[in-house]
């Protein structure tokens, strides 16, 4: 390839796309197609859903009385990506010690859950969102102090 330093017969192959040796095939293969070869980090080349372990999931807000949304995490980690809603009695607080707590799974795709019970008064609930892909399930963020945010409710 004369437009191409790169690419000569006995160049050594770089993770770039290209057929850097002249080979006849581009080394660095994409065995999911989906356009992340695992020399590119994607954490599961055999699934074209996945390619990266999910960000924290942000911006939770409800829309309604009974919609809760978050930004999704799909779009840096894969459109298989599902998020996982934990859900617990602010009077039993911390994280991952109540026995209200409960899980939800929104499927791939969305950004919505939708919750319908009301706590007791002078109670209320706190969620937290995390993605999950083949690949592996993201935090539901920290504490504070760089202390994750753990909850064994969510598989």
């Amino acid at each position: 390839n004369d437009g191409n330093a790169l690419v000569f017969p006995g160049a050594v192959e770089i993770c770039d796309g290209l057929d850097n040796d002249c080979g006849g095939v581009v080394d660095e293969l994409d065995a999911d197609t989906d356009g992340f070869a695992a020399c590119m980090a994607d954490c599961n080349d055999a699934d074209p859903g996945a390619h990266a372990v999910p960000v924290e999931a942000t911006d939770l807000f409800f829309t309604d009385e009974v919609t809760l949304t978050w930004v999704s995490t799909a779009g840096a980690a894969g459109p298989a990506t599902v998020h996982d809603i934990a859900i617990g009695l602010v009077s039993e607080l911390p994280v991952g010690s109540g026995i209200s707590e409960s899980c939800v799974t929104a499927p791939a795709g969305t950004n919505t859950a939708t919750h319908l019970p009301v706590p007791l008064p002078g109670d209320s609930y706190w969620y937290l969102v995390r993605g999950r892909n083949s690949c592996a399930s993201g935090t539901y963020g920290d504490a504070g102090y760089g202390i994750p945010r753990v909850t064994e409710i969510c598989p």
